[in-house]
Order: structure tokens, then sequence, then C-alpha cells
């Protein structure tokens, strides 16, 4: 048996953070963390920094 499951999306408001990426995930996005959660970041290398603002969060 299959069962589809699609979390929920909550919008969150935050300040710019500055994130370095530490490593790429499959999909070839930067992956760092932030208080204990990981983030992804399209086009951001390992070792880059970055300016994010956070706009949805899962879980």
């Amino acid at each position: 048996m299959v069962q589809f499951y699609s979390s929920k999306q909550r919008k969150v408001k935050s300040d710019n953070l500055a994130v370095i990426a530490e490593s790429l995930d499959v999909k070839g996005q930067g992956v760092a963390h932030y208080q204990g959660k990981i983030i992804f970041i399209t086009d951001l290398l390992p070792g880059e920094q970055a300016q994010i603002q956070l706009t949805e969060e899962k879980r």
C-alpha cells in the first residue's frame, strides 16, 4: 500500500540570516544549518557565505 504525504508548509517571516554552506545535497543545492534546522539554498557552493531570508518552514 502506498500513502502519499504532503507536509503543510508554514509561511515564516524572518530577518536576514548569514549562513555558510557546508556541503551539497543530491540536487546540487547548498546545505547549511541554523538553530538546529537544515536549510537548502539554490546556487550556493560549499564554503560560500550568503545573506538569506527564510520564506517557509516545514515541520
